[in-house]
C-alpha cells in the first residue's frame, strides 16, 4: 500500500518521496496517481498545453468550495493552506464565520487530502464563536505550523483563539490588529517562535523584537518611522492569478509576484507597483513618482535595485530587498 510523504515539499530535494509515492499509485490504479506523476515530471518551463493538462485533471479532483468563505491552496493533490472567514456583508468587516463553513473546514481536515496542511488562515471578527474556532483547531495535523489572523480586534480580545492554539503551531501571522503593546510583543513572543506582521505601515519599538518579522522586502519610510511590507505572494493570490501552481513553480517560486503600493499610504492620485521575479525586481511608475530622483511615470516598468530611493508625494521613501528585518532596526531601531 502506498504511504503519503511526511510533508508536502519545501525544496526540489524533497520532490524524490513524493516521485516514490506517485508510482505506487500508479501500481496501484489509483485515481490521483497519473495526474501526480504527471505534474512531478513537468519540465521547469511547461509549455502551455501541459499546463493546461495538468490544471485541468486536478481542478476535478481539488475542488474550491465557496471561495467568499473557505478557500483552498492545492499542492501535489493535497490542501496546503486553508482559509476560512466570514462572508463581507459590507465595505470594512466580516461577518463571524458560518457553522458550515466551519464543518466544511473541519471535513477537509479529517480528509487524506487535509493530512498535510501547513497553514490555517482566520478571519476572526466582532461576534465569532470561540467554541468554534477551538474545534476547528484542534482538528489541525501536526504539519500546520503557522496560523495566520487578520482582525480588526484588539489584540485582549483575541486572546481566547491564541490559547487554543496547539503547540505544534510556532508561527502567527498577525494583520489588522490596531496596536500593540509592549506587554503584548512580550507575550506573543513568549509563546511564538516566529510573529509575522503583515501590511503594518507604522512602527513601534515594540514590534522590533527579534522574534517579529516583517518579511524579505518593504519600502521604508524612515522620517515618518512607516513601513509597508512587501509580502510573498500567498499560494492563494498565485492560484487566483495563475490557476493551479505546479509544485515546480510553488518551490522555486518562480512566478512572478505582483505589489500594489497603498495610494492612500502616500497619498498620491495614482501609486507604483512593483514585480517580484526570480532575477530581481521592476518598478512601474505613476504621476509624481521618481527613482533615484529621476522621474518615472506610469507607462515606463524600469529595473529597481536594493536601496534605491522612491520619491512618492512629499517623502522619499527606501526600497528594501533583503533582510528587512534586520534594516529595519538599523534604521529607525
Amino acid at each position: 500500500m502506498a504511504h503519503v510523504p511526511a510533508r508536502l515539499p519545501q525544496t526540489e530535494a524533497d520532490l524524490a518521496d513524493w516521485s516514490v509515492y506517485a508510482d505506487q499509485l500508479l501500481a496501484e490504479d489509483h485515481p490521483i496517481g497519473e495526474p501526480l506523476a504527471f505534474e512531478l515530471a513537468l519540465p521547469a518551463d511547461p509549455d502551455e498545453y501541459q499546463i493546461g493538462w495538468f490544471q485541468d485533471r486536478w481542478r476535478k479532483l481539488c475542488p474550491q468550495h465557496d471561495r467568499e468563505a473557505m478557500s483552498v491552496a492545492w499542492a501535489l493533490g493535497h490542501a496546503r493552506v486553508v482559509m476560512v472567514r466570514g462572508h463581507r456583508p459590507k465595505l470594512g468587516g466580516y461577518d463571524p464565520i458560518e457553522g458550515r463553513t466551519f464543518d466544511a473546514a473541519t471535513r477537509l481536515l479529517q480528509s487524506p487530502r487535509g493530512q498535510l496542511v501547513e497553514t490555517l488562515e482566520l478571519e476572526v471578527n466582532h461576534g465569532q464563536a470561540t467554541s468554534a474556532v477551538e474545534s476547528l483547531l484542534r482538528e489541525l495535523p501536526a504539519t500546520c505550523t503557522r496560523i495566520v489572523v487578520r482582525t480588526a480586534l484588539e489584540l485582549d480580545r483575541l486572546d481566547p483563539f491564541l490559547a487554543a492554539m496547539p503547540a505544534h503551531v510556532t508561527c502567527l501571522g498577525l494583520g489588522g490588529v490596531p496596536a500593540l503593546t509592549a506587554t503584548h510583543a512580550a507575550a506573543l513572543a513568549s509563546r511564538f517562535e516566529i510573529i509575522e506582521l503583515a501590511h503594518r505601515p507604522e512602527l513601534a519599538a515594540a514590534w522590533l523584537h527579534p522574534r517579529f518579522t516583517f518579511g524579505e522586502a518593504g519600502v521604508v519610510d524612515v522620517e515618518g518611522r512607516r513601513v509597508e511590507t512587501l509580502d510573498r505572494a500567498t499560494l492563494f493570490a498565485l492560484q487566483n492569478r495563475h490557476g493551479l501552481v505546479s509544485i515546480h513553480a510553488q518551490v522555486k517560486r518562480s512566478l512572478p509576484e505582483m505589489h500594489g503600493l497603498h495610494r492612500t499610504v502616500y497619498r498620491v492620485e495614482v501609486a507604483p507597483s512593483l514585480v517580484r521575479r526570480p532575477d530581481g525586481w521592476t518598478l512601474r511608475g505613476a504621476s509624481d513618482v521618481t527613482l533615484d530622483g529621476v522621474a518615472v511615470s506610469e507607462h515606463e516598468i524600469v529595473r529597481i535595485e536594493d536601496g534605491s530611493l522612491i520619491g512618492m508625494g512629499d517623502r522619499v521613501r527606501v526600497f528594501v530587498a533583503r533582510d528587512l528585518d534586520r534594516r529595519l532596526r538599523e534604521l529607525v531601531g
